[in-house]
């Protein structure tokens, strides 16, 4: 008999520790927010992510979403003259209580660079449990050119690096970025561009699946979400007009 006043749960059932939603995760699943004005009219809005834990089935979400990203600090003509090349901030937050956990900033310009087009100087703000962590993100394999040459970058303990391909930057082509842990050297882990379906050629959206190191901590999960959201303003990302 149960007692008065005393809360049970099923067996084997796992509970949600909304606080750090992060903590029991494998990986993660981002996908970028639908307007359906954005695409029809092709001006450039500001980007949202939706992030969910990372399902099984290879390339699908699983329950409801964790956390979110929100474009801020660039204004609308901003992103209608200079698209990707745009200066911007990106905020993340959990959905249930709406806590921050990092902040991702990007000045003007891209990631890569290729005769006169200069990198830009990005930065990460991790809000963990020892406060507020500051990383810039490097670029340390020279100049880059999407379907080229290989691309990669570092963010905090991770250095990230894809293979040269042509097809990972078309829309039925896939993208993938190798984790590998500049404090051990060990390969664990990846950033995926997913291949979009019909409907995310339509609204020009990308999705992500990421696959967390095994020991990462809530800390530098963050770190590898704001990766995967920096390889999509500065690889990925397609301009919603035809300048």
């Amino acid at each position: 008999m149960q007692a008065m006043g005393v809360e049970t749960k099923p067996p084997n059932v796992q509970v949600m520790d909304h606080s750090n939603p992060l903590a029991r995760l494998n990986g993660v699943h981002i996908e970028q927010v639908r307007r359906i004005a954005e695409a029809c009219l092709g001006c450039e809005m500001a980007n949202e992510y939706m992030i969910y834990e990372l399902s099984p089935t290879p390339g699908h979400k699983s329950g409801p979403e964790l956390v979110h990203v929100k474009e801020v600090g660039s204004s609308f003509c901003n992103r209608q003259c200079c698209g990707p090349c745009r200066h911007l901030t990106a905020e993340m937050y959990t959905v249930h209580d709406n806590r921050p956990i990092g902040t991702y900033r990007k000045g003007q310009g891209l990631a890569w660079c290729v005769g006169c087009c200069a990198a830009t100087a990005t930065l990460v703000t991790n809000v963990g449990k020892g406060g507020e962590q500051h990383y810039d993100v490097g670029n340390p394999h020279g100049c880059q050119c999407p379907g080229c040459t290989p691309l990669g970058f570092t963010i905090g303990d991770f250095d990230f690096r894809g293979d040269c391909s042509c097809c990972g930057h078309t829309p039925c082509g896939q993208y993938v970025f190798n984790v590998t842990n500049k404090n051990t050297g060990a390969e664990d882990g990846s950033v995926v561009k997913l291949r979009q379906g019909c409907a995310d050629i339509f609204y020009k959206i990308n999705k992500y699946s990421l696959t967390f190191p095994a020991d990462a901590t809530e800390e530098q999960k963050v770190q590898l979400i704001a990766a995967a959201i920096h390889s999509d303003f500065n690889y990925f990302e397609q301009k919603k007009n035809n300048n």
